[in-house]
């Protein structure tokens, strides 16, 4: 599911950064606030570097792209409340700081649930009937 959620947003990403910023030299250059929790060098970290140098190539630096790692502008529920007010624009959340706004999130804190053996939790969360319920709400 969150596989699916990450593929779905960085599809619409593009969609909307091509649409909008095709042409750079006659758009004003668009700054976008990426905010996670993690230490620089995470792995949340290195997604959004890596996230931010392809929004920048492929919209040749009409979007731009400012990381804040490290709970810079506030913990996981301040970043919750700043991505829904559109004040920043993307962010890496843990589900317990989303879960106030879509309660069954509060589901992955629940890590007694899932098998220790990373290949059966993956199968749990890829395939299981469970999922394909909670996806609709999600």
């Amino acid at each position: 599911m969150l596989k699916k959620l990450l593929t779905a947003f960085l599809v619409l990403s593009f969609v909307f950064v091509f649409a909008g910023y095709g042409a750079a030299e006659t758009q004003e250059v668009v700054k976008w606030t990426f905010a996670h929790e993690e230490v620089q060098g995470s792995v949340q970290d290195r997604y959004a570097q890596k996230f931010k140098s392809l929004i920048e190539e492929k919209t040749d630096g009409a979007v731009k792209v400012n990381i804040y790692p490290v709970g810079q502008l506030g913990d996981g529920a301040n970043q919750v409340e700043l991505l829904q007010n559109g004040a920043i624009q993307l962010g890496i959340n843990n589900p317990g700081s989303v879960g106030t706004l879509v309660p069954e999130t509060n589901l992955f804190s629940l890590h007694f649930l899932l098998p220790a053996d990373m290949d059966k939790a993956h199968e749990v969360v890829n395939n299981s009937k469970a999922m394909d319920m909670l996806n609709p709400i999600c």
